[in-house]
C-alpha cells in the first residue's frame, strides 16, 4: 500500500498539511476519488480526461494514440454492426 492508504475516507483537504506525505513527491496509482471522501467521482473522471487531453506528447506517441483511437472506433462500429445483425436475426425468427 502506498502512503495514500492512510487517507482512506478522509478529506482531500488533509493534504494541505505538507507534513502528512513525504515531501516533495505525492503520487499514487489509485484513483483519488476512491480514497478521499469528498471528491465527486464524475467530476474527478472528467478532470482526468481533460488533463490527459492537454498533455503535450511527442509526435510518435501522438501517432500511436491516434491509431489506437481509430482502432477503438472500428471495434465499436464492428461490434454495433454485429449486434444489430444478431438482433435482426432474432426478430426474423
Amino acid at each position: 500500500m502506498d502512503e495514500f492508504g492512510k487517507f482512506k475516507r478522509k478529506s482531500i483537504n488533509s493534504l494541505k498539511d505538507i507534513k502528512v506525505l513525504n515531501f516533495p513527491i505525492h503520487a499514487t496509482q489509485k484513483r483519488l476519488d476512491t480514497i478521499f471522501n469528498d471528491l465527486d467521482a464524475k467530476e474527478y473522471k472528467l478532470n482526468l480526461i481533460k488533463i490527459w487531453q492537454e498533455l503535450d506528447f511527442a509526435p510518435k506517441i501522438k501517432e500511436i494514440l491516434k491509431k489506437a483511437e481509430e482502432k477503438i472506433i472500428n471495434l465499436k462500429a464492428s461490434f454495433l454492426a454485429s449486434s444489430s445483425s444478431k438482433s435482426l436475426f432474432f426478430l426474423v425468427l
